[in-house]
Parts: C-alpha cells; structure tokens; sequence
C-alpha cells in the first residue's frame, strides 16, 4: 500500500505519463522489497485506471488521463458549426493541443423503448444510426451513436453514407428543411458496458457518462438523438446557463 500511494502520488505529478513504468525486478532492487510486493502495487494502479495491465514483455504504462472540456451547451450551435465547418468536439481537442479522429460506421436499427420514446416512433421502428468510434492522438476517446427517424433520412439519404458530412449533419438537415431549434440532454451513469470497455480500452473500474441528447425541429419535433458515451474518469461536460 505504501508503495502504491508513492507511485500513484508521483503519476499525479505528472511523471512517467505514457511511459512504461519501471520494470518489478528494478524497482524491487531499488525500493528493497519483494517482487511480490511491487506486482500488488501495480495491481491496484491498474485497479485505478492509472496504469495499463501490461502484456508478456510489454510494461505497465501510464495512462494519459488529461480532462477534456467539451463545452457541451455549445456544441451543436448552428452558428458556431457554421463559421468553423468542423465539429466542435473537433475544436475542443485541437485547441487542448491534440489530435482528433474518428472511424464512422452507419446502419439501421430497430427502435428500443427509449429510442422510440425520444424519436416520437413506434417501437422496433427501422431507424438509421451513424456510429463513431472518436479518438485522440490514436487512442478510443468516445462512443457517440446518433440515430435518425425516417422522416429525417428520407430527405437526407447522405445520413446512410459512411463519409463524413463535409458541412455537417445539422446543416445539412437544416438545409432541408428540418433545423435543429432547441436540444434536450438526459445524463446518466453507469458502468460500462463489456462492448463499451473493449471499445474504450477502459481499465476495471471507470464507469462512464452517457450523454442522451434529443433534438428537436419546428413544433418540438423529434429529429435526432445522439448517444455518447464518455469515459468518466477523462472528461469534463460543462454548461453555461442563463439565469
């Protein structure tokens, strides 16, 4: 234990940060205790989310658990959208000094009982989802799953193409006729999933925010719901509200 609140105190400090922590025979020799000892240290900073577990040869390295701000009242303004034509999570990352990517995937669903409730559809109604898996500097940051009624992709079929949207998805939905006036945020949390911990690469433990976001067009229809699910221990969601 004492060992761990040493090494944990000196991750905090910033060191070792995505590095491989020494190697247990090394540290052993240096602290002058087993190598039992140190293997049960490490196991509880994995335990933590501090370090990875380590695989065969390769050592346990620490993770990089900066917080990410997502300005989440700001995220889908039109006008903000508009003037900077990238995705403002986009922006968040690249202004925190990082590197943003994603992977894009698209399908079609059957309405579960919230989605169908959100959507204002019949349940296990076919509904189009566009599915990414967002990171940064090459590592899973979020899940973030929006899914769309009919009424929408039948005049946005570019919704059901695997490419990124060059002027974005709300744009283009607003261009056709159904802009997004207002949104609705539904957080809950929770553990993660085992799809969403191998996803994620989460260590034991993390639990994570999932961010249920509906969005509504002219005479408060349902148009969309986004479902991302950030990683608890790296995230920050902030809001500004007028009084």
């Amino acid at each position: 234990m004492r060992l761990a609140d040493e090494l944990r105190a000196r991750i905090a400090e910033g060191e070792w940060v995505g590095e491989t922590l020494p190697p247990e025979r090394v540290l052993a020799e240096e602290r002058q205790v087993s190598r039992n000892t140190v293997i049960k240290a490490y196991d509880l900073l994995v335990h933590e989310g501090l370090v990875t577990p380590g695989r065969g040869r390769a050592g346990r390295k620490v993770r990089d658990r900066r917080v990410l701000t997502v300005f989440a009242s700001q995220s889908e303004r039109l006008d903000r959208m508009t003037t900077s034509s990238v995705d403002t999570w986009v922006s968040d990352v690249q202004e925190d000094g990082r590197e943003p990517g994603q992977t894009i995937g698209v399908g079609v669903v059957s309405a579960n009982k919230d989605l169908a409730a959100w959507l204002g559809v019949e349940r296990d109604v076919p509904v189009a989802v566009r599915r990414r898996l967002r990171t940064i500097d090459g590592h899973p940051d979020n899940i973030a799953d929006t899914f769309y009624p009919p009424v929408v992709t039948e005049v946005c079929p570019e919704i059901m193409n695997p490419a990124d949207v060059p002027q974005g998805v709300l744009t283009l939905m607003a261009d056709r006729g159904f802009p997004q006036v207002r949104c609705e945020d539904r957080l809950r949390w929770g553990p993660a999933t085992p799809e969403e911990a191998s996803q994620l690469k989460l260590a034991p433990g993390v639990s994570v925010l999932r961010q249920n976001r509906i969005g509504y067009g002219p005479e408060d229809l349902p148009i969309r719901v986004a479902i991302t699910v950030w990683p608890g221990d790296t995230h920050e969601l902030r809001y500004e509200m007028s009084s």
